[in-house]
């Protein structure tokens, strides 16, 4: 009876050993695969990670992009505006420039050039002096002309040859307007007229009593 108790605790402490040494290599079993679960999962969170930061990083510089382009938009659409109304403005009136007004010098006259008498050949006698070149003189007015008009009718006949070769035309001559002078008709030679067409009237009357 002693021995088949020994061998049956005997048996039962082997059996326990096996059972542990079998737990203990389940457990460790069990370790390692939780341990290569554990370095899986951190690998694929890591290279989940690395991705999701790329895909984001992806995603800011496009809708950085996006925002630019529509900066730019708006951008030229104000410019547009801006050109469109700086065009339409009405403009400003422009200012007169300023001239210069330069007063012009007068050219200067040419001196008159007065011609050297030729050599006297007798020196000794006594001559007069010449004459002053004559100057254009301005056309006087018709009221100085019946002024020297009627002072020249009242000089002598020796006066009269004595006029300058420059003596106006007389009053009694007027301008017509083809530039031709015409007499004026003097009251004598119409009253002499006059006279002479009544005698012959006269004598026309005494004819027909006559007769």
């Amino acid at each position: 009876m002693k021995q088949k108790k020994e061998a049956k605790l005997a048996k039962s402490a082997a059996n326990q050993e096996e059972r542990r040494a079998r737990d203990e290599k389940f457990a460790a079993e069990q370790a390692s695969k939780r341990r290569e679960r554990d370095e899986r999962v951190a690998k694929e969170n890591a290279a989940n990670a690395k991705k999701n930061a790329a895909i984001e990083k992806a995603a800011k510089a496009k809708a950085l992009k996006e925002q630019k382009a529509k900066d730019a938009a708006k951008q030229a659409k104000r410019a547009r505006k801006d050109a469109l109304k700086k065009k339409m403005a009405p403009k400003p009136a422009l200012k007169a420039k300023k001239v210069k007004v330069v007063a012009l010098k007068p050219k200067p006259k040419p001196k008159a050039v007065v011609a050297k008498p030729p050599a006297d050949p007798n020196p000794l006698l006594v001559k007069t002096p010449p004459k002053p070149p004559r100057l254009e003189t301005k056309k006087r007015s018709s009221a100085a002309d019946a002024a020297t008009n009627a002072k020249s009718s009242k000089t002598t006949k020796s006066s009269k040859t004595t006029k300058s070769k420059n003596a106006r035309r007389p009053s009694s001559a007027k301008k017509t307007t083809r530039g031709r002078t015409q007499k004026k008709s003097s009251p004598i030679g119409g009253f002499f007229t006059f006279s002479l067409l009544c005698l012959v009237y006269a004598a026309y009357l005494d004819s027909t009593k006559n007769d």
